[in-house]
C-alpha cells in the first residue's frame, strides 16, 4: 500500500511538473492575434501529450506576415525540448536578424539546430530533426513565398487544390544537405492555403482502422473550402474526432488555414 502511495506521488510530481511545463511551452508560442486583423485564419492544435512536438510561429513585419507550421521528433517532452529549441531559433532569425524570406529561415533553423546539438552525419543524430512549413505573406505584392522542409503548403482556388511540394529534407542534419527550393504563388482573394504536420493524415480510424491519407485531406479540403475559416477548423477537428473514434491519437496535430 505505502509502495502504490508512493507512485501515485510521483505520479503527481511528474505531471505536476509536466502542466507547468506547458504554461511555459504555451507562453512562448507566439499570439495568434498577430495576423488576426489582416488574415482570416483557424489553427487546429491537437498536441498528443500534455506538451507538444509541434509548433506554429507567426510574425509581422511591415507589409509582410511570416506563418511556421513545425512538426519535430517525437512527441511529450523530448518533442518540446525540440520545439522550444525551434522557437527560440526563429525568434532569433526572424525578429532579430530580420530574414523573411522562407528558403532563408528554413536554410538558418537548420544551421541552429546542428550547431546546438552538436550534430554530426551518424545514425543517432541524424534521427533528431525537424520538419517545417514557412509562408511569407507580401501584402503589398499579393504574393506568397513558401518553402518546406518535409512539409507541404495545399492551396484551394476556385474548387482546385493545388500541392506545392516540400524538399524532402528537415531543417536539421540529414543525409541530404542541399538549398530549399522557393516558391513563388501569385494570391488572388478568396485564396485559401493551409500548411500542416503529418499528424492529421496519419491518424487511425474509420470503419477499417486505417490512416486518414493525404488524399483524404485534400477532398476534405476542398469541399468544406466555402466555410469560414473559424468554422473550417470547427469542422476539421470533428471530422478528425469522428475519424478517430475509440483508437488512441498517433501524434500531435497542427493545421493551420488562412483565407487571403
Amino acid at each position: 500500500r505505502q509502495r502504490q502511495m508512493c507512485i501515485r506521488d510521483r505520479k503527481k510530481h511528474i505531471t505536476d511538473s509536466i502542466m507547468y511545463a506547458k504554461r511555459i511551452q504555451t507562453a512562448l508560442i507566439p499570439s495568434l492575434e498577430l495576423f488576426s486583423d489582416k488574415l482570416e485564419h483557424f489553427v487546429l492544435y491537437k498536441p498528443l501529450d500534455i506538451v507538444s512536438g509541434d509548433f506554429y510561429w507567426v510574425s509581422s513585419h511591415d507589409n509582410k506576415q511570416v506563418i511556421i507550421s513545425a512538426d519535430c521528433t517525437g512527441h511529450g517532452v523530448p518533442g518540446a525540448f525540440m520545439s522550444m529549441l525551434g522557437v527560440t531559433l526563429l525568434n532569433e532569425i526572424i525578429n532579430g536578424k530580420h530574414i523573411l524570406m522562407p528558403d532563408r529561415i528554413i536554410e538558418n533553423v537548420r544551421q541552429g539546430v546542428m550547431k546546438s546539438l552538436n550534430q554530426v552525419i551518424d545514425d543517432e543524430s541524424v534521427r533528431d530533426g525537424m520538419d517545417m512549413a514557412v509562408c511569407m505573406v507580401d501584402f503589398s505584392e499579393n504574393t506568397l513565398w513558401f518553402a518546406g522542409a518535409n512539409c507541404p503548403l495545399y492551396l484551394v482556388r476556385s474548387g482546385e487544390l493545388l500541392h506545392y511540394r516540400a524538399d524532402k529534407m528537415p531543417a536539421s542534419i540529414h543525409y541530404k544537405m542541399q538549398p530549399f527550393n522557393l516558391h513563388k504563388i501569385e494570391l488572388l482573394k478568396g485564396d485559401s492555403f493551409y500548411i500542416f504536420s503529418d499528424g492529421f493524415a496519419d491518424q487511425f480510424g474509420g470503419p477499417d482502422r486505417k490512416k486518414f491519407m493525404s488524399v483524404k485531406l485534400k477532398q476534405t479540403l476542398v469541399t468544406i473550402n466555402d466555410l469560414p475559416m473559424l468554422k473550417q477548423g470547427e469542422k476539421l477537428s470533428e471530422i478528425f474526432e469522428e475519424w478517430r473514434g475509440d483508437n488512441p491519437q498517433v501524434d500531435d496535430v497542427t493545421l493551420i488555414g488562412i483565407r487571403y
